[in-house]
């Protein structure tokens, strides 16, 4: 009987423990806040779909059954007739601690693109905006 117990206090602690460990689930997740009207474009390497988001609409990476350990995707948007462009790389981490990677979001803004990990804010400017075609971020 208190092999049992004991078997049972062990497996309860593991799950117990796995829950509180504070680490957030890999995700990764593009957010669009350029303003009403503008649409933004995600395309990723490895996957066929084009997403297009509207204002205050988020993309979240299907990461449950993804294949990759590394996204790269273009996000672009059209202030002008000029498509403007930022290249976004993401790496998956591992699940258990140290917890290096957890949620990490990019917030598509008219100055540039944002990061914020771990809904820790506020969200840090990365680059700017580069116009298609050419190497060198605009602001």
């Amino acid at each position: 009987m208190n092999k049992i117990l004991g078997f049972i206090f062990l497996i309860s602690m593991y799950f117990g423990l796995n829950e509180a460990n504070g680490c957030y689930q890999n995700k990764l997740e593009i957010q669009n806040k350029l303003g009403p009207n503008r649409i933004l474009k995600i395309r990723c390497d490895g996957s066929p779909d084009i997403h297009w988001l509207k204002f205050n609409e988020n993309y979240l990476f299907p990461l449950r059954y993804a294949p990759y350990k590394f996204w790269m995707c273009q996000i672009t948007h059209w202030p002008t007739k000029q498509p403007y462009i930022y290249d976004l790389n993401a790496k998956l981490g591992p699940k258990d601690p140290p917890c290096m990677y957890g949620f990490r979001s990019w917030i598509a803004k008219v100055d540039g693109v944002y990061y914020e990990h771990n809904k820790i804010k506020p969200a840090k400017r990365l680059l700017g905006w580069t116009k298609e075609g050419t190497n060198t971020p605009e602001n």
